[in-house]
């Protein structure tokens, strides 16, 4: 019994022998051992701003960790750390302000005195002519020197003067130099430095011509017959504006001829003499006419005289 349990503790101590053995191998050729954990930070992070929103970031970092197990071992651990901070951020405020500005604008008015009304009075106004140009003659009495502007049916300002408080009539021209003037309302203005100080409308109609008598200068001869020599006329202008002859037309006995004139004809009655040459007519009675023409072609009158040669 005694060889018995000798062998049993024989085959125990074996037995033990090679599980230490193999525990011992084993221990020792264990390959390294992965341990996960997980760690949890908290971090805040704090911006100077006017927003604020908060983020969670997750970083991944590796930690040595001992373990201890038979031996001391040194195992890589893998730690996954969620951060939870908190970010300001700033940002941009527009605002609107609305502001009022009070100032104060001086300005400076300098009024010109009012001259009296009775400045400037006319007395009286007719229609002539003035080295060989129609104007318009007015008399007046004036307290202060003024300026006299006379504006025509058109619109446009046909003569300026300066007058002074010693004289008492002015000369306005209405035309240029042999033109008979247009028909209709003229303005004659009169002014000062400190403004106008007199206006009147004057309406002018025109001219109206009419041969009123004649006389006609001639001659007889045996040879050249009867000759016109010259035509003297009486014309009444009962317009109230002159105008500028240009032509006498004159036919006698199938005969014509024109006499170039330059005569103005003013309001009221006028003598014309024209010198002409018209020769060859025959003995007898005949009638001569005589046409009137202005500048501007337009026929004034007709007159028709009685002549007989011899």
């Amino acid at each position: 019994m005694k060889a018995q349990l000798s062998k049993a503790l024989l085959g125990f101590l074996i037995v033990l022998i090679i599980v230490s053995g193999a525990v011992g191998y084993l221990a020792g050729s264990q390959p390294a051992v992965t341990v996960t954990s997980t760690i949890i930070t908290t971090a805040t992070k704090t911006v100077t701003s006017l927003v604020t929103y908060k983020e969670t970031l997750t970083s991944t970092e590796t930690i040595a960790t001992p373990v201890t197990n038979r031996e001391t071992m040194t195992l890589t651990t893998t730690v996954t750390t969620p951060i939870t901070y908190t970010e300001t951020k700033a940002s941009v405020t527009t605002k609107t302000i609305t502001t009022s500005l009070t100032y104060t604008t001086t300005v400076t008015e300098t009024v010109s005195p009012t001259p009296p009304k009775d400045t400037f009075i006319l007395t009286s106004w007719n229609t002539t002519v003035f080295h060989d140009i129609s104007c318009l003659y007015i008399t007046f009495k004036t307290k202060a020197t003024v300026t006299l502007k006379i504006i025509g049916p058109d619109g446009a300002r046909k003569d300026t003067k300066v007058v002074s408080p010693d004289e008492g009539g002015a000369y306005l021209y209405m035309a240029g130099f042999g033109e008979t003037p247009s028909a209709g309302t003229y303005k004659l203005v009169v002014s000062t430095l400190f403004g106008t100080v007199f206006e009147k409308n004057i309406t002018l109609n025109g001219y109206s011509l009419e041969v009123k008598s004649s006389r006609v200068g001639k001659s007889w001869s045996d040879i050249l017959q009867g000759t016109i020599k010259s035509v003297e006329l009486g014309v009444l202008n009962s317009g109230d504006m002159p105008t500028y002859l240009k032509e006498i037309r004159i036919s006698i006995a199938g005969k014509e001829e024109t006499a170039y004139a330059a005569d103005w004809l003013v309001v009221g009655e006028v003598d014309i003499t024209t010198p002409l040459y018209i020769t060859g007519i025959p003995p007898g009675k005949h009638e001569m006419k005589i046409v009137l023409v202005n500048d501007k072609g337009n026929v004034l009158d007709i007159a028709t005289v009685e002549v007989t040669f011899p």
